[in-house]
């Protein structure tokens, strides 16, 4: 768990290596074992992305696990452990490859490794964050407007400017100043429609999931009643038998191995015997 790999300075530079991955949702009640599992990460510095595949499949698509937009996100150090791991760090605001918004803890071997992906996911949040806000509406129009007007005051000599163009000039920094709290707002409701999805969408998998699990307990439970009405049917067998057999024992009325009728039959044997001597004598 403690690889990682960098491309350099370049812009479009790749960092991959092993971390764990908490899943996201609510933990099954059926999972005994540790929770984390092990993925090799690929973050994207140029295209602002972070891929995680199935351990030892990094950048192959039958691998291919999920992956997390990070233009807009953050990112923190836990601070403490996470179910039994130290060095845990923790994503937010992030869009994942489904449209969905979820918190995501990875955790990483050592203190200098967390680090070092701290350093470079956060860098590919701002470089991708400060990217969107330019190209969005009405947010990029304010921002390339607020930059052109710093460059026209700074090429103007302040004392040369008439009393007109400054009102001007200060009119239009109010308008900026406006659209700025107009543009942020948006933004701001935009990030919490997506949150609001991303918690929706959330719910829906953990009904899905929970519906599954009740199949296959329902499952489960039907063929134990139906191993129980098994036993049931041989117990009533041998119940039967034993009847039977009782019954039996019951009519002979074993005595020294032989029935009372067959004493009488010996008897009667024996009376024949005696008087066949005294005739002979």
């Amino acid at each position: 768990m403690s690889e990682f790999s960098s491309s350099g300075d370049d812009p479009s530079a790749v960092r991959q290596g092993t971390l764990l991955k908490l899943p996201r949702g609510k933990p099954s009640i059926f999972r005994s074992s540790s929770p984390w599992q092990e993925r090799d990460f690929v973050l994207d510095i140029g295209k602002g992305t972070l891929s995680y595949y199935q351990k030892g499949q990094a950048g192959i698509r039958k691998g291919f696990k999920g992956e997390l937009r990070l233009a807009g996100g953050l990112i923190k150090a836990c601070g403490e452990p996470v179910s039994g791991q130290k060095y845990v760090f923790e994503l937010n605001e992030c869009v994942d490859e489904d449209g969905g918004i979820q918190p995501l803890k990875l955790a990483a071997a050592t203190q200098g490794e967390m680090e070092a992906w701290i350093v470079s996911i956060r860098a590919t949040m701002k470089k991708h964050g400060a990217a969107a806000m330019k190209h969005s509406r009405p947010l990029g129009a304010m921002m390339e407007a607020q930059e052109e007007k710093k460059n026209l005051m700074q090429g103007a000599n302040p004392n040369a400017l008439s009393r007109g163009q400054n009102q001007d000039i200060d009119e239009q920094m109010r308008q900026q100043h406006a659209q700025k709290i107009d543009a942020e707002e948006v933004y701001a409701m935009q990030n919490q429609t997506m949150n609001a999805v991303g918690r929706i969408k959330a719910q829906l998998d953990d009904t899905q999931q929970l519906a599954a699990t009740t199949g296959e307990t329902l499952d489960q439970q039907g063929e134990q009643l139906d191993a129980i009405n098994d036993d049931l049917d041989k117990l009533n067998t041998n119940v039967d038998r034993a009847d039977k057999n009782f019954n039996q024992l019951e009519k002979w009325r074993i005595f020294g191995g032989h029935s009372k009728k067959t004493r009488s039959k010996s008897r009667k044997t024996r009376k024949r015997k005696s008087r066949k001597t005294k005739c002979q004598i």
